[in-house]
């Protein structure tokens, strides 16, 4: 039995990546960069995270989990993401509490092939508490030159145009999400050393009718 818990603690030592070498300093700085996103829909914005991480999550996904998780929001991990390095590593160094359902989170981590799946689940709070909703922090999706969809909104002048990889569906369960403001979700693209936000108020060109969501 001795053994066997030995060779468990070794495994889970094992699993476990470096976190910020200056962890008050560099979550500081992340937590920075994610205002600046979130003021700026659309905008990419410098970010970064350890060198060391596990690796469904990448760097910046491992900085954002370092900088926005503790002890008193739960986070769920889709199949891609959560894998035992990432669980290991989340509830060791954020102390994040765990869970199965996407409704139950206060932050959702996912990638870009699995959104459209986890998005409808989320919580988009309730009219009279719409901050009791999730951030969903969608990884992989790459940012391109391209214009793919025209943003328009709180903290945009006039519109702006984002471009990224992402399939055709995608954009309309934001937009649907943006026909509920002031209750939805707030979304955070998460790419290597970049992040793009995009709050619930942001609205997405083309409209999507009230009828389609």
């Amino acid at each position: 039995m001795e053994s066997a818990l030995q060779s468990r603690a070794i495994q889970e030592a094992s699993a476990l990546c470096r976190p910020f070498e200056d962890p008050v300093g560099d979550a500081s700085r992340m937590f920075r960069a994610f205002l600046t996103a979130m003021s700026h829909p659309g905008r990419v914005v410098a970010a970064f995270g350890p060198g060391d991480y596990p690796e469904p999550l990448g760097t910046t996904g491992f900085g954002a989990a370092l900088t926005l998780l503790d002890a008193d929001t739960p986070v769920y991990l889709s199949p891609q993401i959560g894998t035992a390095r990432t669980l290991a590593n989340l509830r060791f160094h954020c102390g994040c509490p765990i869970v199965d359902e996407p409704a139950a989170a206060s932050f959702a981590f996912m990638t870009m092939a699995e959104a459209e799946t986890v998005l409808p689940k989320l919580s988009v709070g309730t009219p009279d508490y719409p901050d009791r909703s999730a951030t969903a922090l969608i990884l992989g999706g790459g940012f391109t030159n391209n214009d793919t969809v025209r943003l328009t909104g709180p903290g945009i002048y006039k519109y702006k145009t984002l471009g990224m990889n992402a399939p055709q569906g995608f954009w309309t369960h934001l937009q649907c999400n943006a026909d509920r403001y002031p209750l939805g979700f707030d979304t955070v693209f998460i790419a290597e050393g970049e992040i793009v936000g995009l709050p619930r108020s942001t609205r997405i060109d083309p409209t999507i009718t009230a009828e389609e969501c």
